[in-house]
């Protein structure tokens, strides 16, 4: 049986203070990856206080650290993964093999093996403690195909990959599935908005091509197939 990797989801805030320039603001999430729970807490303090420099407080949990200026960072568990070690690169694995039985002492210690836990952690940090967006997305199966529901009727459901992107219902419809010529794309989203129920649905066709947007894809997806399921009704009654 493929062994599991522990692969924690953490919500993240920072705030950096400029003095006269105020506060600089920045989110997103980040995720540890590795069973070794007492490495994880230290690379969350370590990643906790590489922004500011102060003590970092909290543990797995939420874990938060404010330097002298007020400049704030603080990690929010969202959640807790286990992935087939297949899923993570040959680099990953090779450090979480290196670093699975390391028995590290706290980062704030100040003892003789300070500077070598600094070294460990800064080796570390950028291998099992992660905040790109895609390359968490890439670890836990995340990433949004380009396209995610056809229909026989030429439209499609997909979604961005960037922050704040909604899912889209896009194409340009068969004649041979809609029975009847449409003048124009806006013509075609007239008859749908006429027809189909639109709630939650936000128009923006182009000439050439319908647009709509959902705020979910169980929205999107409904909408597709009940346009779908409008025009088979259509094709049946003519016996098409």
């Amino acid at each position: 049986m493929e062994k599991k990797i522990k692969v924690r989801v953490y919500k993240c805030n920072h705030s950096m203070n400029y003095g006269s320039g105020g506060f600089e603001y920045s989110g997103g999430k980040a995720i540890i990856i590795g069973n070794n729970d007492k490495l994880s807490n230290n690379l969350l303090i370590h990643a906790c206080m590489t922004g500011h420099g102060e003590c970092a407080y909290g543990d797995l949990e939420s874990m938060e650290c404010r330097d002298q200026d007020g400049g704030h960072s603080y990690y929010e568990l969202l959640e807790t993964v286990y992935i087939d070690s297949e899923k993570v690169s040959d680099w990953i694995k090779s450090a979480i093999e290196e670093n699975e039985d390391h028995d590290i002492d706290d980062v704030n210690y100040d003892g003789k093996n300070k500077s070598e836990m600094k070294r460990i952690f800064r080796e570390l940090e950028d291998i099992l403690f992660i905040e790109d967006e895609k390359e968490i997305n890439s670890i836990l199966g995340k990433e949004k195909k380009k396209e995610k529901t056809k229909s026989s009727i030429g439209l499609s459901v997909s979604k961005g990959d960037w922050e704040g992107a909604q899912w889209t219902i896009t194409g340009l419809v068969k004649k041979s599935m809609t029975v009847r010529e449409f003048e124009s794309t806006y013509d075609f989203e007239e008859f749908v908005e006429n027809k189909i129920d639109s709630e939650g649905i936000e128009f923006d066709s182009e000439s050439g091509q319908f647009f709509a947007y959902a705020d979910t894809e169980e929205r999107a997806i409904k909408f597709l197939n009940d346009i779908e399921a409008y025009f088979k009704v259509v094709r049946d009654l003519l016996l098409l």
